[in-house]
């Protein structure tokens, strides 16, 4: 039976927004919760509380500053009714990765297991997200240049935020396939090297590369990456056969220009 009520953690945010307003084209009722708004009320203050009362499924979409804010949201959610909880794993798989930056959303799934909740989890992890290939590469066509955040050789897979929305609204329609799965999502896999082919091929002109090394603090995953080595999510992991037909992401990259 497909899911109907939707409330969304974190809807304010980068990912937040599309996940939200796609939900709603897809039908869902989908009710909003901010992290401040959250946080304020159910941890912090004697405020009225929000309710969860009648609500399927609670998705978190709340970045690195949140991660921790879920565990008081996933205890409210279990006593409150909540069918599934879909953590915030958005991005780095972090299962075989032993870094103090990805320990927050080891504590959460970890959490959300416990809570054995009736129709359990789905947890999704995600290439970059669309709004960061300008971080990775960044043109200047004033003086035909490229700056590329590191070697620009590794393809690391990114994905439109939109696409996870349309994703999640599949599993919504379909509980039993989804509980208690991990999808690997990604519209395409592209090197810094090939956004920069892409941005020539699309305008007809030809840039001289830059390399400049990833800020720790505004892409600490980038920085991570290409100081440690390795990708996103082993693209063997990629999840096959969702019932969404994902959007051409290069196409996307020149529609940037």
């Amino acid at each position: 039976m497909s899911y109907k009520k939707i409330a969304v953690f974190g809807a304010t945010g980068q990912l937040g927004r599309e996940v939200t307003r796609v939900l709603a084209e897809e039908g869902f009722e989908v009710v909003p919760l901010s992290r401040q708004e959250t946080t304020v009320a159910g941890i912090q203050t004697q405020k009225p509380d929000i309710s969860l009362a009648g609500i399927d499924v609670v998705v978190s979409t709340v970045g690195p500053a949140g991660l921790k804010d879920q565990l008081e949201l996933i205890k409210r959610a279990k006593a409150e009714g909540v069918k599934r909880f879909i953590p915030s794993e958005w991005g780095m798989d972090h299962r075989n990765v032993d870094a103090d930056f990805f320990k927050p959303k080891v504590e959460a799934f970890e959490a959300v297991k416990a809570a054995d909740f009736p129709d359990g989890w789905t947890a999704a992890i995600n290439g970059f997200f669309d709004s960061v290939v300008p971080a990775l590469v960044k043109w200047d066509f004033s003086n035909s240049t490229a700056k590329i955040t590191g070697k620009g050789e590794t393809k690391y897979p990114f994905v439109l935020r939109a696409d996870i929305g349309r994703v999640l609204a599949a599993t919504f329609r379909n509980p039993a396939e989804y509980k208690n799965r991990w999808l690997a999502l990604a519209n395409d896999w592209l090197s810094g090297k090939d956004i920069v082919a892409l941005i020539e091929e699309a305008t007809g002109k030809s840039l001289t590369v830059e390399h400049v090394e990833a800020d720790p603090a505004k892409a600490p995953v980038i920085f991570f990456l290409e100081k440690k080595g390795g990708n996103v999510f082993d693209p063997s992991l990629q999840t096959k056969n969702l019932p969404v037909e994902f959007a051409d992401f290069k196409a996307h990259v020149k529609s940037l220009l």
